[in-house]
């Protein structure tokens, strides 16, 4: 691991990069049980593919629920949920409709002849 430097009045940041696939779900659940577990007051956290019918999942969600019974704030950010789903949601649409309005004004015959 990283040595850690800290200097007098700044907030440390912690940032972890992790390749798809290339560390096991429970070494990653362990370091965010590990980051949860040091929170005092309130905590930032993005989290996303969480199984929690796992085992990682579920050291992930006991630590949530710990830090929740220390009285640590959570806050659902809600709003950009919300944004998040709408900007997919046309994204995905989009990355559908235009292919096949391009592939519809084809003509059959003529495209399989240049196949």
């Amino acid at each position: 691991m990283a040595e850690r430097r800290t200097y007098p009045g700044t907030v440390p940041i912690e940032l972890t990069t992790l390749a798809d696939g290339g560390q096991p779900a429970t070494k990653v659940a362990a370091e965010i049980a590990r980051f949860l577990n040091g929170a005092r007051a309130s905590l930032d956290l993005a989290l996303y593919d969480v199984r929690l019918e796992t085992e990682a999942g579920a050291l992930v969600l006991a630590s949530l629920l710990a830090a929740r019974l220390d009285e640590i704030s959570f806050t659902i950010p809600v709003l950009q949920l919300v944004i998040f789903a709408v900007v997919s949601v046309i994204v995905g649409i989009f990355a559908a409709i235009w292919p096949a309005r391009r592939a519809a004004k084809l003509n059959p015959l003529e495209a399989l002849q240049y196949e």
